[in-house]
């Protein structure tokens, strides 16, 4: 099925004129990589990446198409850690409870798919602590905001010790946590709530939003003070220079004469 949508979006790109046509093309194809690659259709995924990759040109968005390539190339990554989880499926298979294999499965599923709901039972069934204990508390889901900062800062503080991709994927756990804080306490004061503005995806999105907003208008309200400025300092001669004034000199009988040269 998604095969056969990413022919049918290929043509579509194909036939796209506008700007406009190709960003909604590649809004409708993302989705579909991220649907492939839960459902472990790699050659789908492929094959809408490359879709993808046609739209954000057609859309003519230079950071996009680096974007989308990035996200092929993690297709191929994505495949062989799922290759290399089959004999830990089929471990599991025989013995739920292996430490080993529910740690490297929990591994795969939250730091290569990115699949949170997924990778947290195998992680509350690991044999490695720091990680058995937050995804049980993830897993039974804090609903007031004190708790679910306490569980963001324990992603956050645990994604200190690790490093790429691995990090990156903890500290975005940290901040699908901080984001449901700040939705149930957004009147908050407090320096935790601080804490969760500076690391949460959306709080970011907004500081990076109203950052570009305003640069344009500083550039623009120095530009008018320069204009300003230039208004009202009349120019003068520069050194070695002579004045309209200058081209004539004053004779003994009170009347101007040329300069000689």
């Amino acid at each position: 099925m998604l095969s056969q949508k990413a022919k049918v979006l290929g043509l579509a790109v194909e036939s796209a004129t506008t700007k406009d046509a190709g960003k909604s093309l590649l809004d409708t194809t993302l989705p579909m990589i991220d649907e492939a690659l839960e459902a472990d259709q790699f050659d789908a995924a492929r094959a809408l990446g490359k879709v993808a990759e046609a739209a954000a040109r057609k859309a003519g968005s230079v950071s996009q198409v680096l974007e989308v390539k990035k996200r092929v190339e993690s297709i191929g990554e994505i495949e062989k850690g799922f290759a290399r989880q089959k004999g830990f499926l089929d471990r599991l298979k025989n013995s739920p409870n292996d430490p080993e294999a529910n740690l490297e499965l929990g591994k795969y599923y939250a730091f290569l798919k990115r699949s949170w709901p997924k990778a947290l039972p195998y992680f509350a069934r690991s044999g490695e602590e720091s990680f058995a204990a937050l995804a049980k508390v993830d897993l039974s889901g804090p609903k007031d905001a004190k708790g679910q900062l306490t569980l963001a800062d324990s992603w956050w503080e645990a994604a200190a010790a690790r490093t790429d991709p691995d990090k990156l994927a903890m500290q975005a756990r940290a901040g699908y946590w901080y984001d449901k804080a700040l939705s149930e306490s957004p009147d908050s004061t407090a320096p935790r709530r601080r804490s969760a503005s500076t690391r949460s995806p959306s709080a970011r999105a907004v500081r990076h939003r109203r950052r570009s907003l305003r640069a344009p208008r500083a550039r623009s309200r120095s530009s008018r003070a320069m204009r300003r400025t230039s208004r009202r300092s009349p120019s003068r001669p520069t050194a070695g220079s002579r004045s309209p004034a200058d081209s004539t000199t004053p004779c003994a009988s009170g009347t101007s004469k040329p300069a000689r040269k």
